[in-house]
Formats: C-alpha cells, structure tokens, sequence
C-alpha cells in the first residue's frame, strides 16, 4: 500500500445524529474499551441518547476516540476481512425507554509506531489563543504496524485506516465522518501518552 492509501478516521459535528453517553464510566475506561482492554468489564455496556434526531452507522460517544458502529457496518467489515479491531456488545437506551441493540462498541487493536512530527510541514493558523503552530502531515512509524487495515500509532488517539476500509465506509451514510488523507492532517503535534 501506499503512503497515499491510508487516512485518518473521525467522526465531525453535523446535524441530526443522536449523541450517546454512559455516565457511569470515566475517561480511562472508556480509552481502554477504545483500544480493545476489555479486563474488568461486564458486557454489555448500556449507553442513553443525550440528543439528536437520526441513527447513523457510525455514533460517537462524547469520548475521544471510542465509537460505536451498527451491527450491517461490523458485517461488512467481516464480510471483506478487515482486520485490526474488535467489538464489544453494548445496548443504547432511548429517550422513551427502548432498547436498541443494532450497534456494537468499536475497539481499535492494530498498532503501529510513534508518529513523526518531524516530517510534518509546521504552519501557523490563527486561533482564539492567538496564532497557534500546527503540524501538517501525519507521518506514523510504518515500520513497527502490524499491517492491520484499522490502527491507532503509539502515543496517540488518531484513528488510521486504508482506502479498503475507507471505500466500506462509502457504501453507508457518512455524513457525520471525516476522511482526511494523512498527507493533510492537521495538529497540534501532542503526544498522548507514551504507554499506549
């Protein structure tokens, strides 16, 4: 594959898509179910829609880096053999009281090393703080991935995943995803921690 094949994942403010939320689990929790830490856990893991009108294939939880994907996406996934994560069953409470359990707890388990911000091109935007300096490029260590379709680098929360994975995504309502080629990635340079 090439350098111009993969893209970071996330999902952006739009309109309309219910927003989900558990109370009962804190930040670190909800990071370790994000990247496939299930020790400790009971399933499944019950989420309230806090607002929003319409389902998507794709929820995110007020949490960096932790989604929840409908069950036909997951499918598909499996269907085309994309590998690098794993799910964990989780159950949405609406706001009359139902139950959905169409969606599964996305966990990213590929890995692949740091990434580089010295090969990034530093610009400057101007923010609410003043002018801030950004990195532009994401440029993870590729020799350490382990050639999973779906991975997180080391020390960070980006999401990576390739154009296979990406053209999955195609055939569903997107319009609550972000696709951006690494090569345009923009931030802030932050290294998250050097444990995960």
């Amino acid at each position: 594959m090439e350098f111009s094949d993969f893209y970071k994942f996330d999902t952006k403010f739009v309109k309309g898509p219910f927003v989900i939320k558990n109370d009962d689990l804190s930040f670190d929790e909800l990071n370790l179910l994000s990247r496939g830490d299930y020790d400790g856990f009971q399933f499944p893991i019950t989420f309230k829609v806090i607002s929003g009108t319409k389902w998507l294939p794709v929820l995110a939880p007020p949490s960096v880096g932790l989604y929840v994907l409908k069950k036909d996406l997951i499918n598909q996934f499996k269907k085309h053999q994309i590998n690098g994560f794993k799910c964990f069953p989780i159950l949405i409470e609406e706001t009359d009281g139902k139950i959905n359990e169409d969606y599964y707890g996305f966990s990213i388990v590929g890995k692949c090393g740091r990434i580089d911000f010295t090969k990034s091109k530093i610009i400057q935007k101007l923010s609410n703080v003043g002018i801030t300096k950004i990195y532009k490029g994401l440029f993870p260590d590729m020799t350490t991935w382990n050639q999973s379709d779906v991975f997180r680098p080391s020390g960070s929360l980006f999401v990576i995943l390739n154009k296979k994975v990406k053209n999955i995504f195609d055939e569903f309502d997107r319009s609550n995803l972000d696709f951006t080629p690494l090569d345009e990635v923009e931030s802030l340079g932050i290294v998250v921690d050097n444990s995960i």
